[in-house]
């Protein structure tokens, strides 16, 4: 199971930045909607992570799972926290309607991607997806990213307003051609996982909610640290942004194994002291004056995190079960 985990991860890891470096090498990466769209899904990543590390897996083990209203509170906080954040941020002024719709779009996506999520380690489990397959599902968000990078690229001079439409169908696309894609295989396991649903008890929604502000804080820090990061080398902002945008995958692939295969063998505590000593290096680096310190700051809320999502992981379920 982690050798498939990790062949998507890598796979994902090869393609994701080609469609940043093509747009670098056509010299239209650092547009206004390329950093949009990059800060904002930086800003959602914590609450995608949630979704597909916590709740997903959650589901996949069969222990418990979200109601559709536990669902669209957390899609709804998103929502707010990162239209907040980006709306805050002090260095770029982006127009609030293109705001709006990048946000509403990263909701979408948050829950297509935890659909997929949930498909995927259903299928994973259950032994159904080869290690081809597993490189093939890493590498299709990738592919159709770059896709529609270049076809931005391409007509950005030319139809600028057209070619913005590709940069923000990126933000929606990968995931939509990603769960295209599984419907390809056996749904017999997705069907039988449907009918015991209404047996499983839900998600405790205080804890639920809980960790959804504590991410919204974690990510409008997070966000503000990337901008910060990023202007360090004003010329790669967007490749940049993509590099820090990645920076929880392994993490939180490793750990999302060991949950799935077992209940026990947490890894809180070494991610959270792992955050603290970040934390106060951080703090000394401010002291300091060091340049490296938004940088430093930045991956101590990486792992704060990663520590959240491994909380949330072993959150209480409901004691009233409800279809």
């Amino acid at each position: 199971m982690l050798r498939r985990f990790l062949l998507t991860l890598l796979s994902s890891w090869i393609v994701n930045p080609l469609g940043i470096l093509v747009a670098q090498w056509f010299g239209v990466a650092n547009a206004s909607v390329v950093i949009l769209v990059l800060l904002a899904t930086g800003a959602c990543v914590p609450f995608q992570l949630l979704m597909n590390e916590c709740i997903a897996a959650t589901e996949s083990r069969g222990q418990a799972h979200a109601g559709r209203f536990q669902i669209g509170l957390l899609l709804s906080v998103q929502a707010v926290a990162c239209a907040a954040t980006i709306y805050g941020l002090s260095v770029q002024r982006f127009p609030a309607p293109l705001i709006a719709v990048v946000v509403m779009l990263l909701a979408i996506n948050t829950w297509l991607s935890y659909r997929v999520s949930l498909r995927y380690y259903r299928l994973v489990t259950q032994a159904v997806v080869s290690m081809r397959a597993a490189g093939v599902i890493g590498i299709i968000p990738g592919i159709t990213s770059l896709l529609l990078y270049l076809l931005y690229a391409l007509t950005t001079h030319r139809v600028p307003q057209t070619a913005a439409g590709f940069i923000v169908a990126g933000t929606v696309l990968p995931s939509l051609v990603q769960w295209r894609y599984l419907q390809t295989f056996p749904d017999g396991v997705d069907q039988a996982a449907s009918v015991s649903t209404a047996s499983r008890p839900r998600l405790a929604a205080g804890w639920l909610l809980a960790s959804a502000l504590a991410l919204a804080a974690l990510a409008a820090g997070s966000t503000r640290l990337r901008e910060m990061v990023a202007h360090l080398s004003a010329n790669h902002v967007a490749l940049l942004l993509v590099a820090l945008n990645s920076m929880l995958s392994l993490i939180n692939t490793l750990t999302r194994a060991a949950f799935i295969n077992r209940a026990g063998s947490g890894q809180q505590r070494p991610l959270g002291a792992a955050a603290m000593t970040m934390a106060i290096a951080g703090a000394t680096a401010a002291t300091a004056g060091w340049e490296a310190t938004p940088l430093i700051a930045l991956i101590a809320t990486q792992l704060a995190v990663a520590w959240v999502i491994e909380a949330a992981r072993r959150m209480p379920v409901s004691l009233a079960i409800r279809p």
